[in-house]
């Protein structure tokens, strides 16, 4: 696999944007996706994101490796699953569905003696399907996307180095710098580094061994 097409792999590791896109188990994924907005390990959400790879090869930049620290990073369904949910419940898609079933549960129990049986159905329906049904398929979809795709089976080493951080995965080898990463987000459980408002990549607390340190040195390299 050329360098850049194993870029575009790890970009659609960590993504996301649509749920549908997120989770839907396509095997160019190096990435994760979520629902609504956005907040990954590696998976891409739009169309003009350069699919084909042109181009990237000239662009990927050359990193110093010297004093880096390097972690090892195997997302598992749990770590996906975490990305998954967190990203629908603070996406504007997420809350508004919320609020939509949450309406559905009002109007059904103020209007019980006043609705007839479809209408108490659809309500209910309604009330379930934004805080049981759509997470419920949410989880599934992202144990599947896990289970089911080849790049998430080997461990991904990330080496964080002044400049940028170089990401390896078998004999395939890509970097990015410090500049490229637009947000960073630490979580109860992982550390969600954003390359754009639909795209990030996920480190599971577990994996980084002293999340502290972990986070001094994200947080320091972003200064700079």
């Amino acid at each position: 696999m050329k360098k850049n097409e194993y870029y575009e792999k790890l970009k659609k590791m960590a993504e996301a944007g649509n749920d549908d896109e997120v989770i839907n188990g396509n095997e160019d994924n190096g990435a994760a996706k979520a629902s609504g907005e956005s907040d990954v390990h590696g998976a891409a959400t739009e169309e003009n994101d350069n699919p084909s790879g042109q181009g990237m090869e000239q662009d990927m930049p050359e990193i110093d490796m010297e004093g880096s620290r390097e972690y090892e990073v195997l997302i598992g369904v749990k770590d996906m699953q975490h990305f998954v949910i967190r990203h629908m419940y603070r996406s504007f898609t997420g809350w508004f569905g919320v609020i939509i079933s949450a309406a559905a549960v009002v109007m059904l129990v103020m209007g019980w003696n006043v609705y007839g049986n479809m209408e108490k159905i659809a309500l209910l329906v309604l009330s379930l399907l934004f805080t049981v049904v759509q997470p419920v398929q949410l989880l599934m979809k992202a144990k599947r996307q896990v289970l089911s795709q080849e790049t998430f089976k080997t461990p991904i080493l990330y080496n964080l180095c002044r400049d940028g951080i170089v990401i390896r995965q078998d004999e395939q080898k890509v970097s990015i710098m410090w500049d490229d990463i637009s947000k960073f987000v630490e979580t109860r459980k992982a550390f969600f580094l954003y390359t754009s408002p639909v795209r990030a990549f996920i480190f599971p607390k577990n994996a980084v061994g002293d999340a502290a340190e972990f986070s001094k040195i994200v947080r320091e390299a972003l200064k700079r």
